[in-house]
């Protein structure tokens, strides 16, 4: 197999995981509608509220399970931008999310050298050898799936935003 077959194969594969991705957070907004105006008819049959009242009740409890949900769960980069074909996606500003050359080509993506980047240098038995992390690469879809997890901040953020589902075509919760 060439390198190039290589590379379209793992970019297909990426493709399709995103694909897979953004189809489960569209049934899971979907699923959350549904959850928020059962919870909004049960509070205002239960506490003979408006249904303002029953709304913010339940968007507390909603954001709260969502948050639960989003803690722990893999941390999606998105897009900033176009370059050609591909999409610019962003890992953000931790540190530990940046991977190098080999980290994104495994993701099915390249490293953006144009965006952020760091150096660091270390010693070992085969002399001093450097290490560059790529904030961003070039990648075929809008979206990338990363190995870490979010932290309990993120989801927050993540939940009280409106961007639990990343993806492009909606989001979970308005």
């Amino acid at each position: 197999m060439s390198a190039l077959a290589w590379h379209r194969s793992r970019a297909a594969a990426a493709l399709i995981g995103v694909s897979c991705l953004s189809l489960a957070l569209l049934q899971y907004a979907k699923a959350e509608e549904a959850r928020l105006k059962v919870c909004m008819n049960s509070i205002q049959k239960e506490l003979g509220v408006s249904p303002d009242t029953a709304y913010i009740e339940c968007s507390k409890r909603t954001v709260a399970d969502c948050i639960k949900s989003m803690a722990g769960q893999k941390f999606v980069a998105m897009s900033v931008g176009r370059k050609g074909s591909l999409y610019i996606v962003d890992a953000g500003n931790d540190y530990t999310r940046w991977m190098e050359g080999g980290g994104w080509r495994a993701k099915g993506c390249e490293p953006y050298g144009e965006g952020p980047r760091r150096d660091s240098y270390f010693v070992n038995g085969w002399g001093t050898q450097k290490r560059t992390l790529f904030r961003q690469g070039s990648c075929p879809s809008e979206a990338l799936q990363l190995d870490q997890v979010n932290t309990i901040h993120e989801a927050e953020v993540l939940c009280q935003h409106g961007t639990v589902n990343q993806s492009p075509g909606g989001k979970a919760f308005d």
